[in-house]
């Protein structure tokens, strides 16, 4: 399988891996490294898979990359690492859901987008876990380990083992981010 990898395959793995490494271990270069796999991403999403809700999430990941860096650069991390509470994030996943639907609406009547709705959750959830990043919400990785194993089935099911494989790793690298911070934060208090 990884002979089989083109070079934007692993361009788009390797820096994505590094962003979500860095970004767990709350480096500010992480958002350089997530401006670059967002970019190979939404490439192939809209070029080969079809995927067209995530090629305007990773573009708008490249916007929030920016942001992040800007933000990033103010303040160190585990003095700002906050907490939500449980009402906060119910209303969030209601959010979410509402704003799916015309997402997914969008793209199954205007495009031959493949899975429009399941595509638009993850969308509409990711931008909301970029937001909870930015933010330095410790919750945001939670969010992204929900989005990251359906962003699995995603791409295996388009024939992207590659991308499949970074989600796979995300994953575990969203674990690891929602422990160190949870340390980090814990540290603070």
């Amino acid at each position: 399988m990884l002979l089989s990898w083109s070079a934007t395959d692993w361009l788009a793995v390797l820096s994505g891996l590094a962003y979500v490494w860095l970004a767990a271990r709350g480096k500010r270069i992480c958002w350089v490294f997530g401006i670059i796999s967002s970019s190979v991403i939404a490439w192939e999403d809209f070029l080969n898979l079809r995927l067209y809700s995530d090629g305007v999430l990773q573009i708008i990941y490249i916007i929030i990359g920016v942001w992040g860096w800007i933000t990033w650069g103010k303040q160190e991390l585990q003095h700002s690492i906050a907490s939500k509470s449980w009402g906060f994030h119910m209303a969030v996943i209601g959010v979410s859901v509402m704003l799916t639907m015309p997402v997914a609406w969008f793209f199954s009547s205007w495009t031959d987008a493949a899975f429009p709705v399941i595509d638009a959750w993850t969308t509409v959830i990711s931008l909301i876990a970029s937001w909870l990043t930015v933010r330095k919400i410790l919750e945001n990785w939670l969010y992204w380990i929900v989005a990251d194993l359906i962003y699995i089935y995603l791409y295996f099911e388009r024939g992207a083992p590659a991308f499949a494989a970074l989600f796979v790793i995300y994953t575990v690298l969203a674990a690891y981010g929602w422990h160190s911070w949870r340390h980090k934060r814990e540290q603070v208090i």
